[in-house]
């Protein structure tokens, strides 16, 4: 028993000092802490106590500053546009030396070209006879009225009529219906119409113009300048 006692206080011993020189290397193999590691001061001095602590040096902020707007594309303005069309010409070549003076004051024009149904005048005239015989027998007793300027129509739709005269004006027309009448004849007016080709002349402008004096010969009243819709 007191071999036994003797023995386990020896394992004890040996215990206690295995853990103690354990300890010790644990202590060793830890590396030395220096100043400022982990922020933990190891030593301060007296003087450092009251010292203020140095400002930290400003770190300058990177600042992004805002890409510059992309500054709206403005179309440029666009000059004006005035359409205009010229005529009616009915001479296909005083239109054609308009349009020549047009070009030559810088402006191109288009050549439209219409059919148009144009008033020839009024006409006089006795409405057709069963045969030419009637009609010659008629003529006879107008000239011996002193009439002149008649003849006898020998087309389809007015066969054996007998034409009195055309007058571009109506009173002239009413005034040789009344003639005719005198002598005792009942003569008639009918207003007759051909058709013929007309020409305008259709431009375009960057300014305003509000007159073609220069351009087309003022005494012509038909010819006129006419606005239209520019497409």
């Amino acid at each position: 028993m007191r071999m036994f006692l003797i023995g386990l206080l020896a394992l004890n011993l040996i215990y206690f000092f295995w853990q103690s020189s354990s300890q010790k290397e644990e202590v060793s193999d830890r590396p030395a802490l220096t100043r400022g590691v982990k922020n933990v001061p190891l030593l301060v001095r007296l003087n450092e106590v009251n010292d203020p602590p140095s400002p930290a040096s400003p770190v300058p902020m990177e600042t992004t500053l805002p890409d510059d707007p992309e500054m709206p594309v403005i179309p440029a303005a666009m000059p004006g546009r005035y359409c205009y069309t010229l005529g009616p010409f009915t001479d296909k070549e005083k239109m054609e030396k308009t349009k020549r003076q047009l070009a030559a004051s810088g402006i191109s024009a288009d050549v439209r070209e219409n059919k148009e149904r144009k008033q020839r005048g009024y006409w006089v005239y006795l409405p057709s006879y069963q045969s030419r015989e009637e009609a010659l027998a008629v003529s006879r007793e107008l000239a011996a009225n002193g009439l002149k300027d008649y003849f006898i129509i020998n087309d389809d739709k007015h066969k054996h009529a007998i034409s009195l005269g055309l007058f571009s004006k109506k009173a002239g027309s009413q005034r040789r219906m009344q003639k005719i009448k005198a002598i005792g004849f009942e003569p008639k007016i009918e207003v007759r119409y051909r058709e013929q080709t007309v020409y305008w002349l259709d431009y375009e402008t960057v300014e305003e113009k509000n007159s073609i004096i220069g351009i087309t010969d003022t005494r012509d009243q038909d010819i006129e300048q006419l606005t239209r819709n520019c497409t």
